[in-house]
C-alpha cells in the first residue's frame, strides 16, 4: 500500500486502520512504516492521533461516570437530610392513650453520619476539599447526645462516626437500630 503526501481522507483512514492493526500485533514503528511504505513520522502522527482520540473518549466517559456518581450522591444527600428532619414516629401508646414517640437522636445521628460519608465521597470524587462540611452541619444545628450538648466538629465527628459504626453492625446482623 503506497501512500503519497497529501493523501485523501479515505486513504488516511485506511492507513490509520492498518497502523492500529499492526501496532496491536506488536510491530514496531519502523516495521509498520516499511510495510505500509510511508515514513516513520507518518506512523508517529497516526499513533498520536489515535492516542488523542482515545484520550478524548476516555475523558468523556470519565466525565459521564463522575456526573452520574455525583447525581447519585446528591440523591443520597437529600434522603439523609429528609430522614434527619423526619418527625418522630409513634412507637406506642400509654395506658391513658397518650402517644409515645421515638427519641429521634439516633436517627439524626445516623443521618449525620451518612451526610459525613457522602461529603467525604464527594470530596474524593471531585478532588475538592472545600470548607469542612461537618462544621457546616454542626453550625446548622447543635444537638444533645446522652446528655452532652455537641457543638464542635471533633465531638460531632466522634459521636456520629461511633453511632454510624454501631448502626452498620446492627444492619449487618439483620437487626434494626433504635
Amino acid at each position: 500500500m503506497v501512500m503519497k503526501k497529501g493523501a485523501t481522507q479515505p486513504v488516511v483512514i485506511s492507513r490509520r486502520a492498518a497502523v492500529y492493526r499492526l501496532t496491536v500485533k506488536g510491530f514496531s514503528g519502523s516495521e509498520i512504516a516499511r510495510t505500509l511504505q510511508v515514513t516513520e513520522r507518518t506512523i508517529r502522527r497516526d499513533l498520536e492521533s489515535a492516542r488523542k482520540k482515545l484520550s478524548a473518549k476516555v475523558i468523556a466517559q470519565n466525565i459521564r461516570n463522575l456526573t452520574k456518581a455525583m447525581a447519585e450522591l446528591e440523591e443520597l444527600w437529600t434522603e439523609a437530610w429528609r430522614l434527619y428532619h423526619k418527625d418522630p414516629q409513634v412507637i406506642g401508646v400509654t395506658k391513658t392513650g397518650e402517644e409515645i414517640k421515638e427519641d429521634p437522636t439516633y436517627r439524626r445521628l445516623g443521618s449525620l453520619y451518612r451526610l459525613l460519608q457522602i461529603s467525604q465521597e464527594k470530596n474524593r470524587i471531585t478532588g475538592l476539599h472545600g470548607p469542612d462540611t461537618l462544621q457546616q452541619i454542626v453550625n446548622v444545628e447543635s444537638f444533645t447526645f446522652q446528655g452532652v450538648k455537641i457543638t464542635n466538629t471533633i465531638e460531632a465527628e466522634d459521636v456520629i462516626r461511633k453511632r454510624g459504626e454501631e448502626m452498620d453492625k446492627l444492619y449487618a446482623a439483620g437487626r434494626p437500630a433504635h
